[in-house]
């Protein structure tokens, strides 16, 4: 699992990699690369988080990522809404 945040204190990503440890209940953390690693978003807002990773997607963006995301050639899924 990968768990990927962002620091307001720093203004940048902070992710690790979790796994199982070797004792039940226990946990250790590698830290990821993150030009391997995707985010998805569909807020401009995460701008920040989209450019730290090596492969940023725009789901659903709104405008502003959606010019940006069409300008760098990231990825734009579109997805409407479910039948209730």
């Amino acid at each position: 699992m990968v768990s990927l945040g962002w620091s307001a204190s720093t203004s940048q990503v902070q992710g690790y990699n979790v796994y199982r440890g070797p004792a039940p209940g226990t946990y250790s953390r590698i830290n990821p690369t993150l030009d391997a690693s995707t985010a998805y978003s569909d807020s401009n807002t995460d701008l920040p988080f989209l450019e730290a990773v090596g492969h940023p997607v725009a789901v659903n963006p709104d405008r502003k990522l959606r010019r940006v995301a069409a300008q760098r050639g990231w990825p734009i899924l579109e997805f409407g809404r479910r039948a209730a």
